[in-house]
């Protein structure tokens, strides 16, 4: 049955309910999924199943695995419940409420918490591949970060204008890109270097009041040698879900080129009418996280201040040990200075009475021998 797939119900007739086949096949190759999107290069968003570019039933990934299993779960409960419907079936009864599960499998595959996607186009180069720029007012720079809104006034600057027909003399845009006589705005990117390209997004605007058109298409072709060969394309078509169809507004293109080590990628723009505006491109690169090295700045000002400590105390008691020395010597000199007493001192006084009793002394001695 269908419903064994998506739900959990006895389905081997044996009384007990068992496990849908879903859950128990991705629990079991959890590990295997998960290394094809975090190693193996493999995209969550990228519809691999797009056989020619004008698709208009092509569905669109979700951007997690969880979230593509769940709709796969309702796509088959749907089915089935048509096919019950149609053939006027009655479901068997095996235990089951015929409802998803509510289940977390799948929820931490492709997720790799290493790493970030980050957006690399602001520190890229790149160039306006057909060459001559149109009239200044609608010339601006295309790697920013500063998204304007369709209001924005043309002149002062805020978008970049393709046009089918010549300015100054000249047009800016491809026309040898394609043999049907499409006009391409292209514009090229230098990361500076090799990068795990992820996705794209670019950001443009219809104001069809004004001659300005949306792209009847986008491509993204990343390379490693500066050239991009058409079977390289990876891109979005008006009417897949990619594109706006509407009259007016601004918005943005998304296009998915994971599982692509580039260091140049090329946008190849369709034009759709006279002209297509365009503002902003972002790059997005998978980047590992980068632990942050252990702040080794302290502890040397630790050792260092410990190192001062010491020297300090070793200072210290040297200079303690100079002032005992000093104090002795000091006292040692005042002893010799005693010597040699000035008229006022003290010694002066005890050697004169000392003198006296001597003298003393022998005089009552010689009168004793008398």
């Amino acid at each position: 049955y269908i419903e064994n797939l998506y739900t959990d119900n006895d389905c081997d007739g044996d009384g007990d309910i068992d496990r849908n086949y879903i859950d128990t096949l991705v629990e079991r190759y959890e590990g295997t999924l998960h290394r094809n999107y975090t190693d193996a290069g493999w995209s969550m968003t990228y519809p691999y199943s797009i056989v020619i570019e004008n698709n208009p039933y092509e569905r669109y990934p979700d951007s997690t695995y969880k979230e593509n299993l769940e709709y796969f779960r309702r796509w088959l409960k749907n089915r089935n419940d048509w096919l019950m419907s149609y053939w006027g079936l009655n479901a068997p009864d095996t235990g089951s409420s015929g409802e998803l599960p509510d289940s977390d499998i799948g929820e931490k595959i492709g997720l790799d918490p290493n790493y970030e996607i980050v957006n690399v186009a602001p520190d890229s180069s790149y160039v306006i591949t057909s060459g001559v720029e149109v009239d200044v007012i609608y010339n601006t720079s295309l790697n920013d970060g500063e998204a304007q809104s369709v209001s924005e006034n043309w002149s002062e600057g805020t978008w970049y204008g393709f046009c089918k027909n010549p300015q100054n003399g000249k047009l800016n845009v491809d026309t040898k890109i394609s043999a049907s006589g499409n006009y391409y705005g292209v514009v090229t990117f230098d990361l500076g270097s090799p990068q795990p390209i992820q996705k794209v997004r670019l950001h443009l605007c219809n104001n069809e009041g004004a001659g300005i058109y949306g792209p009847w298409g986008i491509y993204a072709i990343p390379s490693n040698t500066n050239s991009f060969p058409k079977e390289k394309r990876i891109g979005v078509m008006s009417g897949n879900g990619g594109l706006s169809n509407s009259s007016y507004g601004d918005y943005w293109v998304e296009i998915d080129v994971a599982g692509n080590v580039s260091q140049y990628i090329q946008f190849q723009i369709g034009l759709g009418g006279e002209w297509c505006f365009i503002n902003e491109i972002e790059i997005y690169v998978k980047q590992k996280i980068e632990e942050p090295e252990p702040d080794v700045s302290d502890d040397s000002s630790e050792v260092s201040s410990d190192e001062t400590t010491s020297a300090d105390v070793e200072e210290s008691s040297q200079e303690i040990s100079e002032e005992a020395s000093t104090d002795e010597t000091s006292e040692h000199v005042s002893f010799d200075e005693s010597d040699n007493p000035s008229d006022d001192s003290p010694a002066e006084s005890v050697q004169e009475s000392l003198t006296e009793s001597i003298t003393e002394s022998d005089e009552a001695q010689s009168e004793a021998d008398t």
